[in-house]
């Protein structure tokens, strides 16, 4: 049972009441942005929690057990607070809504009536959605190790023990010309072969993209021209002259770990599990 300050629940017990709802969002980088459905801002819980029109929640079902209970809430992208940019960089990948209870004539009169997990956020034109799941999703999230042949560390942690500060694995490098939103021509990067980055990660350290990463879906040399093609297009438009650090690329497979980091020893996979064709005796 939720506790329920004895002024709210006497409020509740009123044939008419001044209620409303209002949602705080806590990203992994401990920002949090509040938001109501009243049409003026209210404070809770020390968060000011700004009207947005067209704000709306669906209708919460309660299961009983371990079932995941799912909602959904949406509203329009409004300028300096849910931006576009903000979206595509993954500011509220696994943020934390909570949704209150408020007497907006008292908002220090609230109660907490849920906490969900963004699962998924879509973006329409100038609208966006924030898909919704409970807690107990984190039971559904994978723990422990996988018996896979592919390693299972990530490039640069303290299982795999590689130092990506290494200048045989980071580079940096210039856009000098732009094809396309995520295919570019870079100098910099000509004393390695095509491929090294490829899988690896970049991070701008000039232009309007300074600090936002991404992923590498290729890396060419060919002819003296390094191009770089990234998994997808930036937030902001990348120029020319902007700046960037890259790692090396790995596809987690043993032959890589062993032959381009001399890193075997760590791989944390098990290259040598029969595959499908064994099973099969497919010769």
């Amino acid at each position: 049972m939720r506790p329920i300050d004895s002024a709210l629940e006497a409020h509740l017990a009123q044939e008419a009441t001044t209620l409303c709802r209002c949602w705080i969002i806590e990203c992994t980088d401990g920002s949090k942005l509040g938001f109501t459905e009243h049409d003026e801002q209210l404070e809770v819980q020390g968060v000011v929690c700004e009207q947005l029109g067209g704000m709306e929640s669906s209708q919460i079902e309660d299961q009983l057990g371990f079932g995941v209970n799912s909602a959904e809430v949406s509203g329009a992208i409004v300028s300096g607070r849910v931006t576009a940019e903000d979206i595509r960089a993954g500011l509220y990948d696994q943020a934390t809504i909570k949704t209150f209870l408020v007497n907006w004539q008292a908002p220090e009169k609230h109660v907490l009536d849920r906490v969900h997990l963004v699962s998924k956020i879509t973006q329409t034109d100038s609208h966006f959605s924030f898909e919704l799941k409970g807690l107990a999703s984190i039971a559904d999230r994978t723990q422990g190790r996988h018996f896979v042949s592919r390693c299972q560390a990530s490039l640069g942690d303290s299982n795999c023990g590689i130092d990506l500060s290494n200048p045989q694995y980071l580079a940096s490098g210039t856009v000098t010309k732009i094809h396309s939103a995520s295919i570019l021509e870079v100098y910099g990067l000509d004393g390695f072969d095509g491929g090294w980055f490829r899988a690896g990660h970049l991070v701008w350290s000039g232009g309007e993209n300074s600090g936002k990463r991404t992923s590498l879906l290729d890396h060419i040399y060919a002819n003296g021209t390094t191009t770089l093609h990234l998994w997808q297009a930036m937030p902001a438009k990348v120029m020319i002259g902007d700046s960037f650090s890259v790692t090396a690329g790995c596809n987690k497979g043993f032959d890589t770990c062993k032959t381009k980091f001399h890193n075997q020893l760590n791989f944390r996979g098990f290259p040598h599990i029969p595959g499908n064709r064994h099973a099969l005796k497919i010769a």
